[in-house]
């Protein structure tokens, strides 16, 4: 799985998705293509992905070409090959491979420097991407030193391919109302909507690695100061629905009475919906009716999944999996105003002291007791 062969990204577009023989996949409009000044080779190209000089940039620091795999498509990549054209001054030397879900920030997925491997034209240098969790839209190779003292800075290759996985599509997406990853690469953005949310405080982390073992940065929150707030959600829940999201607490926050993680607010009136820790290891539940508050259900200084489901008129809480209460309820959950994550604002409440990231509300019911294994797909 390397040096451009069929079991490639590019390879597997140009083949409609593995349905038919080999085609062009950007003639055939799998993908587009930008780069820093201008694009060349693209629609004649009979080869894997470039055949020529893609982006003449000449002296331009941090010249780019990036690849929309579009709306519906995205990979996590572990693994890129690009191929050298027939310049020795533009071998790949000193190079990034960098993924974005929004075309504005990039995440350095890999920093090459002073890669010598390639000696000669035609020649493959095939590289892992570790540590990467994220589906990724946007791929971009950006060179950010010359091959040799006499190159250019021009991005300059004859092919380049990515491997990784293609996550599956998420079949409720349609019913997603609010889908905020909280990592570096989307940060507080509702990728639902595309507006970005307003935050108090908090700080993009990657003192830890998120819930599936990236390094993609996470949410940290100081249990005070520190919380994020969705403005004007105006998010209605009267029937079938889903909250979900992953929670690292490393302590609670004294003197606080309990910590808080979620709530509804509208102007100086709490509205009725609580998720907060009562006490270290339970959490407590507030519809506006009524407190539940199941035992031993979070875990302090490690990763936590927390799922508050209904199906019908069946309330149901999980964490890590686990089932922690079941209930007939049927209120109707109204986020009139604004949605408070990271505390709870009433007095004698804290908030999280840790870390969090992958918000995701639906409308509609998904299994609590399935642990997600990757970051919630955007699609």
């Amino acid at each position: 799985m390397s040096d451009g062969d069929t079991n490639g990204l590019f390879y597997y577009l140009g083949t409609n998705k593995g349905t038919t023989a080999w085609t062009n996949p950007y003639a055939q409009l799998a993908y587009s293509v930008a780069a820093t000044s201008y694009v060349d080779n693209f629609v004649t190209m009979t080869d894997r992905m470039v055949n020529a000089h893609p982006n003449n940039t000449w002296t331009q620091n941090s010249s780019y070409m990036q690849v929309d795999l579009g709306a519906n498509n995205a990979i996590i990549p572990n693994y890129v090959s690009v191929r050298a054209w027939v310049n020795a001054d533009r071998f790949p030397r000193n190079f990034k491979i960098q993924g974005s879900n929004d075309n504005t920030t990039f995440t350095d997925l890999l920093v090459v420097t002073n890669n010598t491997t390639i000696i000669a034209a035609s020649q493959w240098l095939s590289l892992p991407i570790t540590g990467v969790t994220t589906a990724y839209r946007y791929l971009r190779y950006s060179v950010f030193a010359p091959g040799n003292s006499f190159g250019t800075l021009d991005v300059v290759l004859s092919e380049w391919e990515f491997y990784g996985v293609i996550p599956t599509p998420d079949p409720l997406f349609g019913s997603v109302a609010l889908l905020m990853p909280m990592n570096t690469a989307s940060d507080l953005t509702d990728v639902k909507s595309g507006r970005v949310v307003n935050n108090s405080g908090t700080t993009n982390s990657t003192l830890i690695l998120d819930p599936f073992g990236g390094n993609n940065g996470v949410r940290s929150f100081n249990g005070s100061s520190s919380f994020t707030v969705i403005r004007d959600s105006a998010l209605e829940l009267p029937g079938d629905f889903s909250i979900e999201f992953f929670i690292y607490p490393t302590a609670n926050t004294p003197p606080a009475t309990s910590w808080g993680i979620i709530e509804t607010r509208s102007a100086l009136l709490a509205q009725p919906f609580q998720l907060a820790s009562s006490n270290v290891g339970a959490l407590s539940f507030y519809d506006g009716t009524e407190f539940i508050t199941p035992a031993n259900s979070i875990q302090l200084n490690q990763w936590n999944y927390i799922n508050l489901s209904r199906s019908g008129a069946n309330l149901k809480l999980h964490t890590n999996g686990i089932e922690r209460f079941s209930q007939i309820d049927t209120v109707s959950l109204n986020f009139p105003g604004n949605l408070i994550f990271g505390q709870i604002l009433n007095t004698g409440y804290g908030g999280i002291t840790g870390y969090a990231t992958q918000l995701r509300i639906t409308r509609a019911y998904r299994n609590g007791s399935i642990v997600p294994t990757a970051a919630f797909p955007t699609s």
